[in-house]
């Protein structure tokens, strides 16, 4: 499915709306040989995607080369949002200092990756993932190895618009 889109990547941001959404572009060009991408999923279940970053409970890190998923691992993540009645630092931002701590901490575990993908999060959240050096993906694609080789070949959408 994802090669008979490939270069279509106008489509693929229409389809989503041209309003909040681009497409993520990937590191290596998509036809280069040898391209291997690590590409971290929020997850509740090891099989899905989470709906939320925030309140996943781990990463299923998904390596992918040259098109293919050649290995999954999970990997544990900090949920300070589950454990907490609300994730603001005291004056209700998602970016002050204290929200910066719990998102670099959640962000440790995938420093090796270079996307990280949910079907939601956060702009405070987004914004340290990305000064990480690792690209935020929001997208509504559910199955976590069609997200991963989409990263990986640069035909994501991101949709931003999402962010809250």
């Amino acid at each position: 499915m994802l090669v008979e889109r490939h270069g279509l990547r106008g489509w693929l941001a229409q389809r989503h709306g041209a309003a909040g959404a681009h497409v993520a572009q990937a590191r290596k060009a998509p036809d280069q040989k040898g391209q291997i991408v690590k590409i971290a999923v929020a997850t509740d279940d090891g099989l899905s995607m989470s709906a939320h970053f925030g309140r996943a409970r781990a990463y299923l890190v998904i390596t992918v080369e040259d098109r293919e998923v050649v290995e999954r691992e999970i990997r544990p993540k900090a949920a300070p949002h589950l454990e907490a009645p609300s994730h603001q630092d005291g004056d209700g931002s998602h970016d002050g200092p204290e929200a910066h701590a719990r998102h670099d901490q959640m962000i440790a575990p995938i420093t090796d990756c270079a996307y990280l993908v949910a079907r939601g999060m956060g702009r405070g959240a987004y914004d340290r993932i990305t000064a990480a050096g690792i690209q935020a993906v929001v997208t509504d694609i559910v199955d976590p190895d069609e997200a991963a080789i989409a990263c990986a070949d640069g035909l994501i959408v991101n949709l931003v618009g999402r962010l809250h």
